[in-house]
């Protein structure tokens, strides 16, 4: 949180600083707004662990830096984590999903680092408005076939956070009936048993 008050104290305002620079000690994870995404950076030495990275591996390009990582990511809709090779090799791999629902943050005594996009009901005000131009300029949502703002593919809306969420690519995940939870390109549903799976046809 940054706050836009002026001081006269050039002591206060070094210990303000002073204090600002320790919590990042503390807690070294920061955030920085890149065109449209706020991206929120983890440590050197942690990846993005997906559930199934087959099917959440978007790409996998070489990079100067985790912050042109994190532009790679910014340009892709679909991109939701980037992981970054700090050592002399540069990879910058791209992923769908979360840290929450569909992969996690290790750790793990290597150079690489990860950037998370942060997701906000704010970023979905305009699902289900006509399209115009508001999908055109968002990177969260894109305009479907009934000229209405919809989730990107693989996401799904989630009335209760007013968010797009990512659908599960893994068997077995949890969902709830007609959500549309589970990832209906690889031919996975909401079984009756509520897990993901696909369904089994008799002849």
């Amino acid at each position: 949180m940054f706050f836009t008050i002026e001081y006269k104290s050039r002591q206060l305002i070094t210990f303000i600083w002073s204090l600002f620079f320790l919590a990042l000690m503390v807690h070294p994870v920061y955030s920085e707004e890149i065109f449209q995404s706020r991206i929120v950076y983890y440590p050197i030495g942690t990846q993005y662990s997906p559930v199934n990275q087959a099917a959440q591996l978007l790409s996998t390009t070489i990079t100067n830096s985790l912050k042109a990582c994190a532009i790679v990511c910014n340009q892709n809709v679909l991109c939701r984590i980037a992981e970054y090779d700090t050592s002399a090799s540069g990879h910058c791999r791209l992923f769908e999903g979360d840290i929450d629902t569909t992969g996690s943050i290790i750790t793990l005594p290597s150079q690489s680092r990860v950037g998370v996009v942060q997701i906000s009901a704010s970023l979905f005000s305009q699902h289900g408005f006509p399209c115009g131009t508001s999908c055109q300029e968002n990177r969260y949502l894109t305009c479907q076939n009934d000229s209405t703002c919809q989730c990107m593919p693989h996401t799904y809306w989630n009335k209760t956070a007013s968010i797009c969420m990512p659908q599960s690519s893994l068997v077995g995940a949890p969902c709830q009936q007609n959500m549309s939870m589970c990832r209906e390109d690889l031919g996975y549903s909401c079984l009756p048993t509520n897990q993901c799976g696909c369904k089994l046809h008799l002849f």
